[in-house]
């Protein structure tokens, strides 16, 4: 995008102004516990995570975009679930 400057007319150079804009994401920690990991069958740490875009100007993040997403990753196998796995309980030992 080219400005030229007011009161000033003719052949002389305008002046360049460009724009660094793009998104990032960034991810908090919520909360973090014990839980029952389905895929282990144990009982291992947890974080449960969220993660939300940003619309960036001059790489400072400024407006979200779009919604948030959340998950629970499990500290020993590093598989992530929903968040709603924090309340499920272990299915009772058979014989």
């Amino acid at each position: 995008m080219t400005v030229r400057p007011r009161g000033r007319r003719g052949g002389g150079e305008g002046v360049t102004v460009f724009f660094i804009a793009g998104l990032t994401s960034r991810i908090k920690a919520l909360a973090s516990g014990q839980f029952f990991c389905p895929t282990e069958q144990a009982t291992r740490r947890y974080q449960h995570l969220q993660e939300r875009r940003w619309f960036t100007l001059f790489f400072i993040p400024l407006i979200p975009v779009g919604g948030q997403r959340e998950w629970v990753q499990c500290e020993g196998c590093g598989t992530t679930y929903g968040p709603g796995v924090i309340q499920q309980h272990p299915a009772p030992y058979q014989q």
